[in-house]
């Protein structure tokens, strides 16, 4: 995991063009030799179009690729992958810049005043006031939409082991040989509703995922916190 975030967060890292040039966003599409941020030598990621977008793949063994996608001209990592690169074209070089990080504010000073004295005040009906708590149903959709992201991730990764065939949906569970797959960048997914992990079922926070077209495609949706259905992808 280290590498990885050391190869997606490299600042305007120039790599050579071996790219096949197209319309719209498809100019990204192609292999790019890049530097080695562990030997310092070069290796060479890959840059492939899906069916909702882009995906970035490192020479890492099980590491899934990165979903991206197209906007103002650049290529900008998918919900739940904000901290990886953004991808541009300078001529015929890549450039991947990490996302910009907020600049902190400072407070200003406090300073104590001499306390004014106290006179009476009319007597005024108090006013409700808001707590300014954030909706918890909220945060618990936006860590059901990452965890669908990563199983996405697996899901495609998996395919690229297997002859570009998707796996069937008893194998999309959290054990066993599929498991592994998001295990090898990050743990499985915690459905935030419950408390454990994510599951196939369409409760609040399950998954339901489908093979389809014989192993070339496939369907995965997620489910809200209030149990209607969240997001699908592809």
């Amino acid at each position: 995991m280290p590498a990885l975030i050391c190869a997606v967060a490299l600042v305007a890292v120039l790599a050579a063009v071996m790219a096949f040039r197209g319309p719209a966003g498809q100019q990204f599409v192609g292999s790019w030799r890049v530097p080695d941020p562990v030997t310092g030598g070069t290796w060479t990621v890959r840059i492939s179009r899906t069916s909702d977008g882009f995906a970035l793949q490192i020479p890492m063994p099980n590491v899934a690729p990165i979903p991206y996608r197209f906007k103002d001209g650049k290529l900008v990592p998918a919900p739940g992958y904000e901290s990886g690169s953004i991808l541009s074209l300078v001529g015929h070089k890549l450039v991947m810049t990490p996302p910009d990080t907020p600049p902190v504010t400072p407070k200003a000073k406090t300073t104590h005043a001499a306390a004014p004295i106290a006179t009476a005040q009319p007597t005024s009906t108090p006013q409700p006031t808001s707590s300014g708590s954030p909706d918890p149903s909220a945060q618990q959709n936006d860590q059901i939409t990452a965890g669908i992201h990563t199983l996405q991730a697996a899901v495609q990764s998996w395919a690229a082991d297997h002859q570009n065939l998707y796996p069937t949906a008893d194998l999309v569970v959290s054990s066993g040989a599929f498991a592994a797959y998001v295990q090898s960048v990050q743990t499985w997914p915690t459905n935030p509703v419950t408390g454990q992990p994510m599951m196939p079922g369409t409760g609040a926070g399950d998954y339901a995922y489908e093979q389809v077209d014989g192993g070339q495609g496939f369907t995965l949706t997620g489910y809200g916190a209030d149990g209607t259905s969240l997001i699908t992808v592809p």
